[in-house]
């Protein structure tokens, strides 16, 4: 399975050093990795930083200005949404405030480009991978 991080591509291949542990969460090379499998690919977390690896798409290219989904990388409330419709956002910016397990996840937008649409209201409670955001890149 091939996919993007940081605008690069990667194929997910196992590796011999890989071992899951017992909560879940995953030692590769000494270090401890927790990974949320989620609609629009993997997010993993480790040493206070949080990667975004999406599915890199094989079987047909998104249209030209096709708004992209921003999900939640995990069951939780949102305690704050941080845009409106119409608002420009810039790679990284923080979009929606998911708390969970009394910790707070800020999910950023993965592109520069226009919302175009907000699908979760502060006090709402969602799953893992429910759409929050649509982001028209551009």
């Amino acid at each position: 399975m091939k996919y993007s991080c940081g605008g690069h591509e990667y194929e997910a291949v196992p590796g011999p050093g890989a071992r899951l542990l017992a909560d879940g969460s995953w030692l590769v090379g000494g270090r401890r990795i927790l990974v949320a499998r989620t609609a629009a690919g993997i997010e993993a977390w480790s040493g206070g930083r949080v990667w975004y690896l999406r599915r890199v798409e094989t079987t047909r290219k998104k249209a030209a200005g096709e708004a992209e989904d921003i999900v939640s990388p995990m069951t939780g409330k949102v305690t704050r949404v941080m845009v409106k419709t119409g608002d420009r956002v810039t790679n990284g910016q923080v979009v929606v405030i998911v708390e969970a397990m009394k910790m707070e996840y800020r999910v950023v937008s993965p592109a520069e480009g226009t919302v175009a649409a907000v699908k979760v209201r502060d006090g709402q409670i969602v799953e893992m991978g429910a759409v929050l955001v649509d982001v028209k890149p551009g």
